[in-house]
């Protein structure tokens, strides 16, 4: 019985220490991948302005990284969405002077 309870115990204690080191170790943006993640539309305001900082100075790394920690979605989806963030906020507008 107290064997039994002993490995019970070991055992979760191990699973737990093993899923936060590889949490940890394995994603340096520090995104916890143990919580569901959201799209990358649903970014919350003030992770839209920071990465609109970040893209206004040219930090793109730092916009995808933004996107990343605050949806916990992967790196391709976030470089995607940063992307094409990007390119509406470059395209011209209706009633913008044309550049010759």
């Amino acid at each position: 019985m107290l064997k039994t309870i002993f490995l019970m115990l070991a055992s979760v204690v191990l699973g737990f220490y093993l899923g936060r080191r590889s949490m940890v170790a394995g994603d340096p943006a520090g995104v916890d991948r143990t919580a569901p993640a959201r799209i990358p539309g649903d970014i919350t305001p003030a992770a839209r302005r920071t990465m609109e900082e970040q893209l206004r100075r040219g930090e793109t790394i730092g916009a995808i990284r933004t996107v990343r920690i605050d949806t916990g979605c992967g790196l391709k989806e976030a470089k995607a969405f940063v992307d094409a963030y990007d390119a509406r906020r470059k395209a011209p507008r209706p009633g913008d002077p044309i550049e010759r």
